[in-house]
C-alpha cells in the first residue's frame, strides 16, 4: 500500500532529492501522504515501538520514542538513485523497512560495517541500528525498489 500511494503521490508531485545534504536520497516524506502516515503511525504504536523497547530496553529506559524523520526511499538504477555511501544516521535508533519483495531488488540491500554482511529482507522486514553503527546501501541493479526509513 505505501509504495503504491507513494508512487501515486510522486507521479503528480515528484520525488524529493534535496533534503539530505550528507547522504542524499530520492525520497518522499511520509507525512505528505495521509494514507502512508496513518499506516506508519499504526505500525509504530502497535508493533515497532514495543519491539524497539524490547530490543533496546536499557538504552531506551525512561524514554518516550518519537520519529525524527520518516521517508519512503526509491532506488532506481535508471534514474540515478542506485546506492548510498557508508554513513551513520542521525537518530538514537535508525529503522529501515523493506517495502518490496527481496526478488524486486536485484542487488542492493543494506551493508553493515561491523559484520560485513549485506541484508535485503522480505517486504515488511526491518533492521534497527544504534546511532553509532554504520551502514551503506550497495548499488541497486533493477528498475525500481523502495525502502522506508
Amino acid at each position: 500500500m505505501a509504495v503504491d500511494k507513494g508512487e501515486e503521490y510522486a507521479s503528480t508531485n515528484g520525488w524529493g532529492r534535496e533534503r539530505h545534504y550528507a547522504v542524499p536520497t530520492t525520497d518522499l516524506q511520509c507525512y505528505k501522504v495521509p494514507e502512508i502516515l496513518e499506516w506508519l503511525n499504526g505500525a509504530l504504536r502497535e508493533r515497532i515501538f514495543p519491539a524497539l523497547h524490547e530490543v533496546f530496553g536499557g538504552l531506551l529506559k525512561g524514554r518516550r520514542l518519537r520519529v525524527f524523520d520518516a521517508f519512503l526511499v526509491k532506488y532506481d538504477y535508471s534514474e540515478g538513485q542506485r546506492r548510498l555511501p557508508l554513513h551513520n544516521d542521525q537518530s538514537l535508533i535508525s529503522l529501515t523497512i523493506a517495502m518490496n519483495e527481496e526478488k524486486d531488488f536485484g542487488g542492493g540491500g543494506t551493508w553493515f560495517y561491523e559484520t560485513g554482511e549485506v541484508s535485503l529482507g522480505e517486504r515488511g522486514e526491518g533492521w534497527c541500528l544504534e546511532k553509532r553503527k554504520q551502514k551503506q546501501i550497495p548499488p541497486c541493479l533493477v528498475s525500481s525498489a523502495h525502502t522506508h526509513n
